[in-house]
């Protein structure tokens, strides 16, 4: 049986290589972004954007595939294939269907792009930027000057040497409430503190700027300003006094950003039109490959929808050249699926119809054969019995010499005569088979009643039924399939000669709706050569010096009748295996 090509399993290996390209354009389209703003963010030359060549891969790959899709279709239609011009108009179709449908996003887009460019580079959020960082700035400004002035007063001069330590707090939390803390070391020693706990020092700063000023701390959350200065007390002792500032909570880090903010604004601000373009670069690159691949997945669906219509086409013009075991495999469960499974049982109905014509035409033209051909063996049987009656007369009339030609020419007529009785026999079995009369049978305990018979005479010879299914049923001829696998594991053994391996072998298959036992015999002989295959099955076809050369036609005859199929493969010096296919339901 011919089959067509097979049809893929869908596109889903397909579909699933195109999203893995979205994927990877998705991927590549971040990237890419997010390098080019950090760059411009960072006042750099975008110098190193050097994945752009990779990203440019792909929509290079994308046009070749395209292109070639298209170069195909092209060709294609030059030389009329089948389904061709059906192919284009979908194409077409897709295709419009696509254009259609992104043109809209395209515009809105762009036009959103615009809107989007105009509100980043507003004046007033540039305004905003400065006047906010110079309010913190002012701020920071404001709480440095407050704890330089109050070191350089002479109030806190005269506070330090009228009040004692414990007291001092206090009078200077009148005086200057922005203070919030004190500490005061004697050489490395902290003598006193007042104030916020969080703002103490385990020792004196060690930066100290101009105007005793320490730079910033980053207690976690806490920014702090603190101010240090030597004084010399009532008696005459040099301390170290800090003071300290405490700005509210996350006010370093929102300075910072704010900082960093307004930086970035002014660096795309400098790159304004560049970035613009880019912009649109970068919407071009993301929207013409995803194009790309909306073409490529329509290549993609019309292939999956031409395909069924190209392959009845096919199958109808070789019913019409006559040629009936051409089979459409299909895989989808639509309304193609439908018409595919019509038209392949209508093909094995024509098939089998023709099958059983011929095989009919056959056997009835070797029945006459065989009629014919026992009608002329029978002729030199008179003969041949005349000459054993003229022995034996000479026997009566000169007994001592019989002797010499007696024992020779009566094994000779016997042979020959067992020889012609063979072949009529023979003869007569392919002519009058009977039709099989089946019923249900174990094949696996059929097959080890035939082998137990050829392993006790043929002890080097190794049969293997391993593999045969011990649960299958098949409604046989026992008598007649017995006599199928004798034949088969006859011709086996003579192949192999003293030694070898026969292996017997079942499967389970489909052939539209009904279920076939697959029965393989395969043996290690000599095999059969090429110049020969083709007429194993011919009636009176031996290469045997002893054979009839109607063992295997029987053979075919038997398993036809059983609605099965037979056929071999063969190689030279590898084996023979022959395959029945026959059917698990009458």
């Amino acid at each position: 049986m011919r089959r067509g090509k097979h049809q893929p399993l869908g596109p889903i290996s397909s579909i699933l290589t195109v999203t893995l390209l979205y994927i990877i354009l998705i991927i590549l389209v971040l990237v890419l972004a997010r390098q080019i703003l950090i760059d411009i963010s960072a006042g750099e030359q975008l110098d190193n954007i050097y994945i752009i060549p990779l990203g440019i891969v792909l929509p290079v790959f994308l046009f070749g595939t395209v292109g070639l899709q298209i170069i195909k279709l092209i060709r294609d239609r030059r030389e009329n294939r089948p389904g061709t011009r059906f192919k284009t108009k979908l194409m077409v179709f897709f295709f419009a269907i696509s254009l259609l449908a992104s043109l809209p996003q395209a515009i809105l887009s762009l036009a959103f792009i615009d809107t989007a460019l105009h509100s980043w580079y507003s004046t007033d959020l540039g305004e905003a930027l400065d006047g906010g960082v110079e309010i913190a700035l002012a701020y920071n400004s404001e709480r440095v000057d407050n704890l330089v002035n109050l070191a350089e007063s002479s109030l806190f001069y005269r506070l330090l040497n009228e009040s004692d330590y414990s007291s001092l707090w206090e009078s200077l939390q009148e005086a200057n409430s922005a203070v919030d803390s004190l500490q005061i070391f004697r050489g490395f020693e902290s003598v006193h503190f007042s104030g916020d706990p969080v703002l103490m020092l385990d020792e004196p700063p060690e930066t100290i700027a101009e105007n005793g000023i320490v730079p910033k701390e980053y207690l976690g959350p806490v920014t702090v300003q603190r101010v240090a200065r030597e004084f010399r007390v009532g008696d005459g002792d040099i301390v170290n006094i800090v003071f300290s500032s405490r700005f509210p909570d996350d006010f370093g880090a929102s300075a910072e950003k704010l900082t960093q903010s307004r930086q970035s604004y002014r660096q795309i601000q400098e790159y304004k039109n560049i970035f613009r373009i880019i912009l649109l670069i970068f919407f071009s690159y993301f929207s013409l490959p995803v194009f790309l691949l909306a073409i490529l997945v329509s290549f993609l669906l019309s292939d999956e929808l031409i395909r069924p219509i190209v392959s009845l086409e096919e199958a109808t013009r070789r019913a019409s050249e006559g040629d009936f075991s051409y089979r459409i495999l299909g895989r989808s469960r639509d309304e193609l699926s439908i018409l595919t499974a019509s038209f392949n049982r209508m093909m094995s109905e024509l098939e089998n119809s023709r099958r059983t014509t011929l095989q009919t035409e056959k056997v009835t033209a070797w029945q006459e054969i065989a009629q014919r051909l026992a009608h002329e063996i029978r002729n030199p049987l008179t003969p041949i019995k005349l000459s054993a009656q003229r022995i034996l007369r000479r026997y009566e009339k000169d007994p001592g010499r019989i002797g010499e030609i007696l024992e020779g020419a009566v094994s000779s007529i016997i042979r020959e005569v067992e020889n012609l009785d063979l072949l009529l026999q023979e003869f007569r079995d392919f002519a009058r088979l009977p039709r099989p009369s089946r019923y249900p049978i174990k094949l696996a305990n059929l097959l080890d009643e035939i082998g137990s018979q050829y392993r006790s005479g043929y002890p080097d010879i190794s049969f293997d039924f391993s593999a045969v299914d011990r649960d299958i049923e098949l409604p046989l001829d026992r008598e007649q399939i017995s006599r199928v696998f004798t034949n088969l594991f006859k011709n086996a053994v003579e192949a192999m000669g003293s030694e070898g391996r026969i292996i017997v072998r079942t499967d389970l298959v489909r052939k539209g709706n009904t279920r076939y036992c697959r029965v393989q015999v395969e043996d290690s002989g000599s095999g059969i050569a090429t110049e020969n295959q083709g007429e194993v099955f011919h009636p009176y076809f031996t290469t045997k010096s002893h054979g009839t050369g109607l063992g295997l036609p029987i053979v075919e005859r038997i398993v036809f009748d059983h609605h099965g199929q037979i056929w071999f493969e063969s190689a030279i010096g590898v084996g023979t295996t022959f395959f029945i296919d026959l059917p698990l339901e009458l």
